[in-house]
């Protein structure tokens, strides 16, 4: 894995209505890392993603690595569209890029890394909010991104399922390699899935404490001694003022 600096962000500021979200906050992220942004609800992780994302501006600050990039964001929600069907959801995001024999194959690619081969002609309407969630996952790896963003994607699945999608995820990111940025406030999954982990002060919100996570991914487990050791010490940083 190379080094190359993918992402930087420096001195961010942004504020709403005179609340002050982002406060000198700053960032970088290596070329084909997978970082996490972990900090308390209401912090300003989505206002930091969409300010990286281009989807609303910074008070001050710059943004650096990502302006020749193309973005793919997925969301809390899944936001699938109800009138197409597994495969044409993910063959959308790929009219403008590629060829339609190759469209298709990419599209085929994607629904068997997450196990859809079967529910390709399915309208999301017949799905569980399982497989929706997993068409959601391919159809941000399928578009030809270099930086890939996500806003909790995991929030409000039980355990089981949880595991099960980063598990769906970690084998799609290992084999497609990008830079990947993600927030969450759960302190499991930042250790599951983060190569980097940036924790975040309340608002308004700065980067409080940085960590490395050097094990591979293919060992990552919650019951891995030292993920249970950074477990307690990023708790303990968490909960300390």
């Amino acid at each position: 894995m190379n080094g190359l600096t993918g992402l930087v962000v420096e001195h961010i500021f942004k504020q709403f209505d005179n609340l002050p979200v982002l406060g000198d906050l700053s960032l970088e992220v290596k070329e084909n890392r997978m970082a996490c942004i972990l900090g308390p609800s209401g912090c300003g992780k989505t206002t930091l993603l969409n300010i990286i994302a281009g989807v609303i501006s910074p008070d001050s600050g710059s943004i650096t690595g990502c302006q020749d990039k193309k973005v793919s964001y997925l969301f809390q929600e899944t936001r699938l569209l109800k009138w197409k069907t597994v495969r044409q959801n993910i063959e959308f995001v790929l009219k403008d890029h590629l060829p339609v024999a190759e469209r298709r194959e990419t599209v085929n690619r994607y629904m068997e890394m997450v196990g859809l081969s079967d529910f390709a002609d399915y309208y999301p309407a017949k799905l569980s909010g399982g497989m929706k969630q997993r068409v959601a996952i391919a159809r941000a790896f399928a578009y030809p991104a270099n930086l890939l963003l996500m806003d909790e994607p995991f929030n409000g699945l039980d355990l089981a399922m949880k595991m099960s999608f980063i598990k769906a995820f970690t084998d799609l990111w290992l084999k497609d390699r990008r830079t990947a940025l993600f927030v969450t406030h759960n302190i499991q999954e930042a250790l599951l899935l983060g190569d980097e982990i940036f924790v975040l002060s309340n608002r308004p919100a700065h980067v409080k404490h940085h960590i490395t996570v050097d094990i591979p991914h293919q060992e990552r487990t919650l019951e891995h001694p030292q993920i249970i050791q950074l477990e307690n010490t990023l708790y303990n940083i968490i909960t300390t003022a």
